[in-house]
């Protein structure tokens, strides 16, 4: 059975030389591994190896660059070499043993990953990509026949590279664009597709004003599909070696949601991570100490609008928020992050918020709303579109409908808000297990 060993990688020829107690004593050359430890590869006339990967059974893959330097007027190009656990060359990968990217290729490998399919995945200086097969043969499905170039003519210069359990590539380095000063990028590209890389340069400093990044330093903020901020991380220059990690580790905390075909759509808005679970909680004790009354519905009776509690219509508990410190906060936190969102879905620019009430709907007593539209008195007719921020998990039912569109339910997750214009009918169906609380608002402008 084969047990890991240790991997040293020499300069000029390809060098490994592998040391483990598997059989000699700790910090030995391994005589199991090519006789004596150690073994010399010729690679052309320089070879030089920048990155290793150890696969199964003891394999060993080594990726770096052939030729001398391409900043002294030498070609270099990108080379590979598979060896098998005894360190002899592995005839079965590429041309007995080797691989060399005829293409030039500055710098050779700089980076280099094994992707689900144990396919490798390489990366250059200067944001070049390949990806091999795991016969050694170009992968004709990635970028143009293999290689992806995802720049035209600028300075480049690739710091690390991370391969997503998806297959997915995520890179981490810096640019510069006609003489511009060097800036972060990050970039994550579809295993069948071209890379994805949109690139800004931002010569002025006009952007990191925006997001306040101090002169001299560096921030990479990570945006959600929407733009909308997920992480902010504060890094040096040059970029630290951990930097594609962490973006891939805020990147893993957004929700996966696989393609599918809808039959029917409500004309709704759904706005993730609006409060965070700190804020939620505390908003649902102020519902607990702070007071809240059963509230009803307004009705039409003898050509006059009537406010009566209507048990057959409408079971909730309200608290109406007046503090005013509370008020003004929700303002902002909550105005910051859907206020963009509506004026972006409906074109419609909503400036001012009708008040905030925490609502629950008990399981207990089957909390619900039955089917209503929200703006058909003289009072209400301002209304444009009603906000619900569920504020936590734990119950069953309490889904909103909108039975105009068809059978499908709404339910947001805690923190996410849900928008619709007030013309529409739409119920919140009964609790029946557990409290559902909520945040609930309506938007117009002036």
């Amino acid at each position: 059975m084969w047990s890991p060993r240790a991997i040293v990688i020499g300069v000029g020829l390809i060098v490994p030389a592998v040391a483990l107690p598997a059989h000699a004593a700790p910090g030995e050359f391994d005589p199991s591994f090519s006789d004596d430890g150690f073994t010399i590869v010729p690679f052309r006339k320089v070879g030089i190896p920048t990155t290793v990967e150890v696969l199964g059974e003891g394999r060993v893959i080594l990726a770096g660059r052939l030729g001398t330097s391409c900043w002294g007027g030498d070609v270099e190009r990108l080379g590979v070499l598979r060896l098998r656990a005894d360190g002899r060359l592995d005839r079965s990968f590429g041309n007995r043993g080797r691989v060399a990217i005829e293409e030039p290729m500055c710098g050779g490998a700089s980076e280099m990953e094994l992707d689900p399919g144990e396919r490798i995945v390489l990366s250059t200086p200067n944001f070049v990509f390949v990806r091999l097969r795991r016969d050694g043969s170009l992968d004709p499905r990635f970028g143009d026949a293999g290689i992806a170039r995802p720049f035209g003519e600028v300075d480049w210069y690739s710091r690390d590279m991370e391969v997503q359990s998806d297959g997915k590539i995520v890179v981490a380095g810096s640019v510069s664009i006609d003489g511009s000063p060097s800036t972060f990028v990050v970039a994550r590209r579809e295993p069948k597709t071209k890379l994805g890389m949109r690139v800004f340069i931002d010569a002025e400093g006009a952007v990191s004003a925006v997001y306040g990044v101090p002169e001299g330093k560096g921030r990479v903020v990570v945006l959600d599909p929407s733009l909308r901020v997920i992480r902010t991380l504060e890094t040096g220059a040059p970029m630290g070696s951990d930097l594609a990690a962490s973006v891939l580790d805020a990147v893993s905390e957004l929700p996966r949601v696989e393609p599918r075909v809808l039959l029917a759509q409500a004309p709704v808005l759904l706005v993730p991570r609006v409060l965070e679970p700190e804020f939620c909680e505390q908003l649902m004790e102020v519902w607990r100490t702070c007071g809240n009354q059963e509230t009803g519905v307004e009705t039409s009776e003898h050509q006059m609008r009537i406010h009566s509690i209507r048990n057959e219509l409408k079971r909730r508990r309200d608290h109406t928020v007046t503090d005013e410190s509370l008020m003004k906060m929700l303002v902002r936190v909550v105005g910051r992050s859907v206020l963009p969102e509506v004026r972006r879905a409906f074109s419609y620019p909503a400036t001012r918020f009708e008040g905030f009430k925490i609502v629950r709907y008990d399981g207990a007593t089957g909390g619900f709303f039955r089917a209503h539209r929200d703006n058909l008195s003289p009072a209400t007719a301002h209304r444009r579109f009603a906000l619900t921020l569920n504020l936590n998990e734990g119950y069953e039912g309490g889904e909103l409908s909108f039975p105009e569109y068809g059978p499908i339910r709404y339910r947001p997750a805690a923190g996410e808000a849900l928008l619709f214009s007030c013309s529409l009918l739409h119920e919140v169906t009964e609790v029946t297990s557990g409290v559902r609380f909520a945040l609930l608002s309506f938007l117009f402008g002036e």
